[in-house]
């Protein structure tokens, strides 16, 4: 079980970096905000609230924004 959990992350992790690589290296707020919520699911709380921070840069007035602002908070409690 412990090997067919960790294969699945390995793969979705590929993946993601595929998509990324792709896509203009995370470019674009909405393929941040996926990668930063893979961070909070991976446990890297300093790299999710960094990208957080980056989404909130690209484009303050956004919805993306203001979840990202939500995320953070939360990610600080």
């Amino acid at each position: 079980m412990f090997m067919k959990s960790l294969w699945g992350k390995l793969v979705y992790v590929g993946i993601l970096v595929c998509i990324l690589g792709l896509g203009g290296c995370g470019e674009d707020p909405q393929q941040l905000f996926e990668t930063a919520k893979f961070e909070e699911q991976q446990g890297n709380r300093p790299h999710a609230i960094q990208l957080y921070e980056q989404i909130i840069q690209m484009d303050p007035n956004g919805d993306l924004a203001q979840t990202a602002k939500e995320r953070i908070a939360a990610l600080k409690k």
